[in-house]
């Protein structure tokens, strides 16, 4: 996921780590500690898919600050995580958020294939949650104070799955009708 992240955000220009974790926030609404996010730096530095330059002192702080660009090497290797199917999971929302948010970067056929596995992911999810709701439903050792409300949170899961679904539906629709 931050790999994924990282060079996506450096396609188009350098950038330094500070500002690596706040587009990440804003973007996708969940922080990422430099305790996580340096160490991935680090290793896409040592495998070549970015390379770590040093600027001169900033004037605020007096310290020198690394920044990121990306290889061609990392390129290719941002293409291939494009084309990696989204595992289901806890995971699997915010690593869809990450490659609809580049988009921009990748060909059309790359574009429906995340959209499609991503239907995959809600698919899964919408049928756990039915088979979740039929075992509440039937379990004799839940509470009837509390089956009800269980319900209600299952229902409004799949609620919001179903919604998912039909989103990216109309996004696969618009992309295969416009050749964006």
């Amino acid at each position: 996921m931050y790999e994924l992240f990282v060079l996506g955000e450096l396609w188009d220009k350098p950038l330094h780590g500070y500002l690596l974790q706040t587009i990440f926030s804003n973007q996708l609404g969940r922080q990422v500690s430099f305790g996580v996010l340096y160490p991935a730096l680090r290793k896409l530095a040592s495998e070549g898919f970015i390379r770590e330059r040093t600027e001169e002192h900033r004037a605020q702080t007096g310290r020198p600050r690394k920044v990121y660009a990306i290889t061609d090497r990392g390129r290719q290797r941002f293409i291939e995580l494009m084309n990696q199917p989204i595992e289901p999971g806890p995971d699997a929302e915010i690593v869809f958020r990450i490659k609809l948010s580049k988009f921009g970067y990748v060909a059309t056929d790359v574009q429906l294939k995340v959209l499609r596995n991503y239907r995959g992911c809600l698919e899964q999810e919408l049928d756990w949650a039915r088979r979740r709701q039929q075992f509440i439903e039937s379990h004799p050792d839940i509470s009837e104070r509390e089956r009800p409300h269980i319900l209600r949170a299952i229902a409004h899961r799949i609620h919001i799955v179903r919604a998912d679904l039909a989103w990216v539906e109309d996004e696969m629709v618009h992309i295969e009708s416009s050749g964006a």
